[in-house]
């Protein structure tokens, strides 16, 4: 089985390692850049939700776990609003497609 090639969005070249890997939502899609083209260019905040955050860092992890607790509370608490629970669940779908899509493939190659 080939490993999936993963290309900065910024420059095109292959991003060989995740420590140079950053994942970023812009408008609806999560797209893969080098560290580097992403502090100098493209921090930008054009997302939909969390901005101008990187979606593989900790502070995107951080929002990933709350809002999976969140999540998970919102199923207990009766009468919860259901876009609520809609809402918490973008960071959450957000990081599982950059792990899986991203850094996953990259973890193996």
């Amino acid at each position: 089985m080939t490993v999936k090639k993963i290309l900065c969005e910024k420059c095109n070249d292959e991003i060989l390692g995740i420590e140079e890997l950053v994942t970023d939502n812009h408008l609806f899609d999560v797209v893969a850049y080098h560290e580097l083209c992403y502090a100098r260019d493209i921090k930008r905040g054009k997302g939909f939700f969390l901005a101008g955050q990187p979606i593989n860092s900790v502070m995107g992890n951080c929002s990933f776990f709350l809002a999976a607790l969140a999540f998970l509370v919102s199923f207990f608490i009766e009468g919860m609003f259901p876009l609520f629970t809609l809402v918490l669940a973008i960071p959450i779908s957000y990081r599982a497609y950059s792990y899986f899509m991203f850094e996953r493939p990259l973890k193996k190659g």
